[in-house]
């Protein structure tokens, strides 16, 4: 990533050369560039996924977006003869290939935490305007709360309460849930962060 490492939130599409509309969309608000990653395989540097930012260079916010699309070789050369036997380059292909690979193939269906829902967030004014520029190309819509301001899109959407200092920063993950054998239960872990499964099978990571 040409300007450093940064906190991020990612995005993923659902079908090959999808990034490039999603790029296209992005230059509409600021340049952005598509770079290919790569992971070794059998002693071969192999195409893993690309990704697609917002290029800010030294003026980048504490927390933006980028958007990843696997390559379509990816799972037809890291271990082709284990599940799924016609991957594509949807999360959960992906999700089913390393759960085999660890001999765990109830992985995806056993969990508990399912799909983020909304996240909370403290930014700057700055930094918000940014977050909106880039969750635009998105296909966000933006509206304000009491006191804060909400950016929402298909599937999830975005609190954010403004700061004066400081750097910005995640605050809670609210997630949907399958079926909560807890019900309502709280687990730490540290000083500061704790997961909340709540009795509406949805639940939220405090930070």
């Amino acid at each position: 990533m040409p300007q450093g490492l940064i906190s991020g939130m990612a995005f993923g599409v659902a079908k090959n050369d999808e990034i490039k509309i999603i790029q296209k969309n992005q230059n509409d608000y600021k340049n952005a560039f598509i770079a290919l990653r790569k992971r070794e395989i059998e002693g071969e540097q192999m195409p893993w996924f690309f990704m697609s930012a917002v290029f800010y260079g030294k003026s980048a916010p504490d927390i933006m977006t980028w958007v990843m699309e696997y390559h379509e070789d990816f799972l037809k050369k890291w271990h082709p003869d284990l599940d799924p036997s016609s991957p594509g380059i949807m999360r959960k292909d992906i999700l089913e290939r390393y759960a085999a690979y660890i001999a765990k193939p109830d992985l995806p269906k056993g969990k508990i935490l399912k799909d983020v829902i909304e996240l909370d967030l403290q930014l700057s004014q700055k930094d918000l305007e940014m977050l909106k520029g880039e969750l635009a190309a998105f296909g966000y819509a933006f509206s304000h709360g009491e006191n804060n301001h909400i950016c929402s899109g298909p599937d999830m959407k975005f609190v954010v309460t403004l700061i004066d200092s400081g750097k910005g920063k995640i605050t809670e993950i609210k997630m949907s849930c399958s079926a909560n054998p807890f019900k309502e239960k709280t687990f730490e872990f540290g000083e500061k962060s704790r997961l909340v499964l709540h009795a509406d099978n949805t639940a939220t990571w405090i930070f």
